[in-house]
C-alpha cells in the first residue's frame, strides 16, 4: 500500500496518474497514510508495469500494467490451482496503428519428454497434458508418476470487434466475450489461433520463432516462415496428408463445435495428436510440446489503451489415471467454470472480476463507540485496540468482506497482530452489548 505507483515521474515521461486507486478524499494524490489504497483485483494481486520504447525515446512509449491475481474462497475450489491475468496496453506519446499480442507456453509436466498439446477452440484455450500413464522423472526434474496432469491458458477477453451497431452473435465467435450479451458493440475476441511446436527439435519452419518476423508470422495464425496451417497431421503443408482445409488452431480434437476452425466446415474427422489423421491413425511420438498462442491484431490511439484478460489453470488426478484424457477433462471442466464466472463476472464467494475499489471509509453508529480507538492506522501489523466494554467480540473482514477471524475479549484494551492474515485493507467490527462498530484497517 505505502509504495503503490499512482503517480509516475513526468520528467521521464510516465503518466501523472499512472495506476488507479482509491482516493477517500478525492484530491486525486495518493496519500495512503489518510486512507487510500490501492485499487486491485481479488484476493492477492501483483501489479508490474513495463515501458516498451522505440529508439529509447521517453516521449512515445508502449506502457503495460500487468496485475496478477488470485480469487480465494472456502466454499468453492473452481478456482483453486487457477491464477489470472489483467493485462493493460497504453499508449504514451503517439498511436499504434498495428499492435499483435501473444506468447508461448512451455509446460514441461514432470518428463517434459512425454506430452501432448492440444487446443479447446470452443473455450479459446490451449492445453497440454502428460502424454502416457506414467510420467517419470528426467533427471532432476520431478515427475507426476501416474496421478496425470494437464494445464493451460484460457483467454477470457482479447481484443475488441470494430463496432457495428448490432449485437454480433455468439456463433460468430464461439470463445469471443460480449457476444449474444444484449448489448450492442460489446464484442471481443478471443483466442485467434494457436501453433504447437515440438521444442526444440522441430524441424525449420516448425520450431521456435528466433526474430521479429517470426513471431510476427505465428501471432497471424501461420507457422514460424509463414507457412499456412493444414488441419490434419502435423499440420505443415509439406508433409500433410490432405491439403484440403486450412486452420488457425493445432489438435482441436472434438472440442471445436462449430467447426469455427476450420471456418465453419465438417473437416471429416477429429484432429489430435492421439489420431492425427483421422480414426485408427498411428498416435504422434511424445515429446517436448509447446503452445503459441495469439489474439490476432489491433491498433491504439494516442493516450488510449486497451485491456485482455486471461488465465492459467492446471489439474491433476488424485488417483492413478485411467486414461491420458482424465486429467483434460478435469483442465475442461475448470476452464469452462472460470469462463461462465468471467462472462457473468460472478466469481467465488461473490468477489466479482472487477478491481476492489471501493471506498471503505465507515462512521461510527452511537455515542457509546467513541472511546474505541484503533491505533496505529496505517499499521505495520500491530494493532492495538482500547476503550473497549469489559465484554467486547473483535470480528476481522478481509476486503471482500469474507469474516477471517472472530474472538472475544473480557479487556477494555486488546492487541491484534495483522501479520498472519494475507492483504493489506482490512474491516474490524468490534461489538458489545451497547455499541456495535466498525474500523477500515490498512497495513502498510
Amino acid at each position: 500500500i505505502k509504495y503503490w505507483p499512482a503517480h509516475g515521474d513526468i520528467t521521464k515521461g510516465q503518466a501523472e496518474h499512472l495506476v488507479p486507486f482509491v482516493d477517500v478524499n478525492s484530491n486525486n494524490i495518493y496519500e495512503p497514510a489518510l486512507g487510500d489504497y490501492p485499487s486491485i483485483y481479488g484476493n492477492d494481486c501483483y501489479l508490474s508495469i513495463t515501458h516498451l520504447r522505440p529508439n529509447g525515446n521517453d516521449n512515445n512509449a508502449i506502457e503495460l500494467h500487468s496485475y496478477v491475481y488470485t480469487l480465494q474462497c472456502d466454499t468453492s475450489d473452481v478456482f483453486n490451482n487457477v491464477v489470472l491475468r489483467k493485462l493493460n496496453i497504453y499508449s504514451r506519446g503517439s498511436s499504434v496503428d498495428s499492435i499483435f499480442f501473444g506468447a508461448r507456453m512451455d509446460g514441461d509436466l514432470g518428463n517434459y519428454n512425454d506430452d501432448y498439446a492440444g487446443t479447446n477452440v470452443d473455450l479459446g484455450l490451449i492445453y497440454e497434458f502428460n502424454g502416457d500413464l506414467n510420467d517419470e522423472q528426467n533427471g532432476i526434474y520431478p515427475s507426476f508418476n501416474d496421478t496425470l496432469a494437464a494445464q493451460g491458458i484460457i483467454i477470457l477477453k482479447g481484443f475488441k470487434q470494430e463496432n457495428d451497431g448490432t449485437d454480433n452473435n455468439i456463433s460468430e465467435v464461439p470463445n469471443g466475450y460480449g457476444f449474444s450479451d444484449g448489448i450492442n458493440d460489446n464484442e471481443y475476441f478471443g483466442l485467434t489461433s494457436s501453433i504447437v511446436i515440438s521444442g526444440n527439435s522441430g524441424a525449420l519452419g516448425m520450431s521456435d520463432p528466433n526474430n521479429l518476423d517470426q513471431w510476427k508470422n505465428t501471432f497471424k495464425g501461420y507457422w514460424q516462415l509463414g507457412d499456412t496451417i493444414i488441419y490434419g497431421g502435423d499440420g505443415f503443408p509439406t508433409t500433410n496428408v490432405s491439403d484440403l482445409f486450412v486452420t488457425k488452431y493445432m489438435f482441436p480434437s472434438n472440442d471445436d463445435s462449430t467447426f469455427y476452425a476450420t471456418n465453419g466446415i465438417d473437416p471429416g474427422f477429429s484432429w489430435s495428436e492421439i489420431e492425427p489423421n483421422g480414426t485408427g491413425s498411428p498416435m504422434n511420438n511424445t515429446g517436448d510440446r509447446r503452445n503459441i498462442f495469439s489474439l490476432g491484431q489491433t491498433s491504439i490511439a494516442n493516450s488510449d489503451f486497451i485491456e485482455i484478460d486471461y488465465a492459467y489453470l492446471i489439474a491433476r488426478d488424485t488417483e492413478a489415471s485411467d486414461t491420458i484424457w482424465s486429467s483434460v477433462d478435469k483442465l475442461f471442466a475448470k476452464a469452462s467454470s472460470v469462463r461462465n464466472s468471467f462472462l457473468a463476472n460472478e466469481g467465488p464467494c461473490n468477489i466479482q472480476f472487477d478491481p476492489i475499489d471501493t471506498d471503505l471509509t465507515i462512521e461510527e453508529n452511537n455515542e457509546n463507540s467513541q472511546n474505541v480507538i484503533v491505533y496505529p492506522n496505517p499499521t505495520n501489523g500491530h494493532l492495538t485496540v482500547s476503550g473497549m466494554e469489559n465484554t467486547s467480540i473483535i470480528r476481522i473482514f478481509d476486503v471482500t468482506g469474507k469474516e477471517i477471524d472472530k474472538f472475544q475479549t473480557s479487556q477494555t484494551r486488546s492487541t491484534i497482530d495483522l501479520n498472519g492474515y494475507i492483504g493489506n485493507v482490512f474491516l474490524l467490527q468490534i461489538q458489545s452489548n451497547t455499541y456495535s462498530i466498525q474500523k477500515r484497517v490498512l497495513k502498510l
